[in-house]
């Protein structure tokens, strides 16, 4: 069962006073069963009218509104630039995400697999497949870990680097649309924001 919305702090209240904590009837959305309802209205005294005032419907849906359209406008984003990005590397023999992997190492010089797998928020055995295409074309070069023999260090070749130069001018048209359509100030809050969900869907992870 859904939780309570938090946008209706005095519904909220009420119920916790009377030890109802629970879910109510807010117009058209199901919130709870309507025994806790009618004990929340007993014992607080609050009307049923009180309890589907519009302007709480009106803002517990437009918080399910938000719910449904931040993934659907996320995924959009990333949609689209991961197919302008894939278009215009096609014939570089790179994909955007053998893109973002060299950029990651350019950025951050040699890593081992693992640390270029979080760095580029993606698996090890995915980095591994990619890591195994871009060595067979020259791009990156890997080796043994001097103290971990488990591990493996990645770096980038003289060719890896020229391809990333080349490809950086290829897709700065890309980026020019990109930041056309938002201010720079917009960017930086939405660089911001944007950080804070994986951060928070990894802690999320960890409670499972």
């Amino acid at each position: 069962m859904a939780r309570y919305p938090k946008d209706v702090p005095y519904l909220e209240l009420r119920l916790i006073m009377c030890g109802q904590v629970g879910y109510v009837l807010v117009d058209d959305v199901i919130l709870g069963p309507p025994s806790e309802m009618d004990g929340a209205i007993r014992h607080t005294g609050m009307s049923r009218k009180r309890v589907t005032d519009p302007m709480v419907s009106e803002r517990t849906k437009e918080s399910m509104d938000q719910e449904r359209e931040l993934p659907l406008a996320l995924r959009a984003a990333y949609m689209a630039l991961h197919r302008c990005t894939e278009a215009k590397f096609a014939s570089h023999g790179v994909t955007a995400d053998q893109f973002v992997l060299l950029l990651a190492l350019e950025e951050t010089g040699t890593l081992t697999q693992r640390e270029l797998a979080d760095r580029i928020s993606s698996d090890p055995s995915t980095v591994r497949a990619m890591l195994v295409l871009l060595e067979k074309n020259g791009f990156v070069r890997r080796a043994s870990h001097p103290t971990d023999s488990r591990a493996k260090t990645v770096e980038l070749t003289a060719t890896g680097k020229r391809t990333l130069r080349k490809l950086w001018k290829v897709g700065q048209s890309i980026r020019d649309d990109m930041y056309g359509a938002i201010t720079p100030k917009e960017a930086e809050i939405l660089i911001r924001l944007l950080r804070l969900i994986p951060n928070s869907l990894s802690k999320e992870k960890t409670l499972v």
